[in-house]
């Protein structure tokens, strides 16, 4: 998402599905020899990426609350909503 911010001027990340998952803070990925990546959120202004979109159904679905302190400042959207503001963008990559 770095690459393509530096490439691209309108870019949003949406978290759907276990994605969510990703935004919960405290997470210690090294535990299990896995790259901690999540400081690169804290990049993410640099490169113009501050569309950020996390589903709501999702969040529930998984047992998270809609309103704790996330990793990155994402606003949570119901699912009729967060699939119109998908439909805005020409290119989806998923990852």
């Amino acid at each position: 998402m770095l690459a393509t911010g530096a490439l691209s001027e309108d870019i949003g990340l949406f978290f759907i599905g276990d994605g969510v998952l990703q935004l919960n803070g405290g997470q210690q990925p090294e535990q299990i020899l896995a790259r901690n990546y999540i400081a690169t959120f804290g990049v993410l202004e640099l490169y113009d990426i501050d569309q950020c979109f996390v589903c709501q159904a999702s969040l529930l679905a998984r047992g998270q609350s809609l309103t704790t302190h996330r990793v990155l400042n994402a606003e949570v959207l119901d699912a009729e909503t967060l699939r119109e503001k998908l439909a805005t963008y020409h290119r989806i990559i998923r990852f």
